[in-house]
């Protein structure tokens, strides 16, 4: 049984390559609203967030030119674990 609500979205565990490579997790895609919710809970849980807007790999076939996705600026959320403090700050 298919969820028919994700079949406008690519596959789920596709994402930006160059993200992908640098050590983002593609979590989901999201209305814009929604998508500044779950990047604050994920920021609170010391994760690094990072949200693009929808590009043509992230819509099936026939979607492009949804306007539902462009008038509710859906984003695909990305994360990755923050560096422990002593990390990002360098060594002495």
């Amino acid at each position: 049984m298919s969820d028919s609500g994700t079949e406008r979205f690519g596959p789920r565990t596709e994402g930006d390559p160059a993200r992908i490579a640098a050590g983002w997790e593609r979590r989901f895609i999201a209305d814009g609203r929604r998508a500044q919710e779950a990047a604050d809970l994920y920021s609170r849980l010391g994760y690094e967030v990072c949200m693009d807007p929808l590009g043509p790999r992230d819509l099936a076939e026939g979607c492009e030119d949804c306007a539902v996705v462009e008038l509710l600026q859906f984003r695909v959320v990305y994360t990755r674990r923050s560096p422990p403090p002593e990390e990002a700050a360098g060594t002495d």
